[in-house]
């Protein structure tokens, strides 16, 4: 049913590091640490509903545990109806809990899941914290020539209390307007999308955020997501949603072929109901910390 994930794997650097993180996973999975598993087997599994998305093709997922297996099925935009029965299910992998060498603890769980069509080969990483799913992936065409694209999306468990932060994270698509409580009473906040794309020749392998240009200003805690984006690939893109009108900095801390650089990128500028932007940048237009 699925394709050779190398294969796929090997026409995109990009996914390098998820295969990586895949063995690992497997050994995680093998170390006799059952509670822990099954901590992340109730944390995976139940029905998720789309609250963010570049292009919301995904609107509903669902994961349920099977034998010893557990099964990821995806219901496309427009058939959110459909049976189980009706939507085809693949394996889902569960991945070690360890974030930045440090093991997580209960309501954690990460994933990896691969989805083959007739046309395309998915690959998708799949975070859950709590209520809150992250879906970051790839889809990779057939054709050399196709539409390959990154896939980013967030969801939050069906019956669920939506996370403020999620919640807020529509506000591209709900006019770019929220409040911000704790720091401005009743009045309105725009709030928007940060996006774009680092232009690189080089594989960058760390984590871009995003911060105020006025150094003396915290980051706004409804920003999401709000421990920034893990890269590990050549011209990476990133999107922070829920951000507030003003100046802002994208900083990567990391290693650029195998050396650790840490870079700042300043201008970048908010999407919001009324205006559509996209921050093309480059290695050569980062400042060096």
């Amino acid at each position: 049913m699925f394709g050779s994930p190398c294969s796929a794997i090997a026409s995109v650097g990009s996914f390098l590091s998820i295969l990586s993180v895949l063995v690992s996973g497997t050994a995680y999975a093998q170390d006799g640490r059952d509670d822990r598993r099954a901590d992340a087997v109730r944390t995976m599994s139940g029905t998720w509903e789309v609250v963010d998305a570049d292009i919301a093709r995904i609107a509903k997922i669902n994961v349920s545990k099977v034998g010893e297996e557990l099964l990821i099925r995806f219901w496309p935009t427009g058939n959110e109806n459909l049976a189980a029965a009706d939507v085809e299910s693949h394996r889902l992998l569960l991945l070690s809990r360890y974030d930045d060498s440090k093991l997580a603890g209960a309501g954690v769980a990460n994933g990896y899941a691969m989805v083959q069509s007739t046309t395309s080969s998915m690959l998708f990483t799949i975070k859950v914290r709590g209520q809150e799913m992250k879906v970051e992936g790839i889809k990779l065409m057939d054709d050399p020539d196709g539409d390959h694209r990154i896939i980013n999306a967030a969801y939050a468990k069906a019956g669920s209390a939506r996370p403020a932060a999620m919640a807020a994270s529509d506000g591209d698509q709900n006019g770019g307007e929220d409040e911000d409580e704790d720091d401005q009473g009743d009045r309105e906040v725009t709030r928007g999308v940060v996006k774009g794309t680092v232009q690189s020749g080089s594989t960058l392998r760390g984590r871009l955020s995003l911060v105020p240009a006025d150094e003396e200003k915290t980051v706004d805690a409804k920003i999401s997501p709000a421990d920034g984006i893990e890269v590990g690939q050549s011209s990476p893109a990133f999107r922070f949603s829920n951000v507030p009108e003003g100046e802002y900095e994208l900083q990567f801390e990391g290693t650029i072929n195998n050396v650790r650089q840490t870079l700042r990128w300043s201008g970048l500028k908010v999407q919001t109901a009324d205006t559509r932007v996209t921050n093309d940048l480059s290695i050569r237009s980062a400042k060096i910390r």
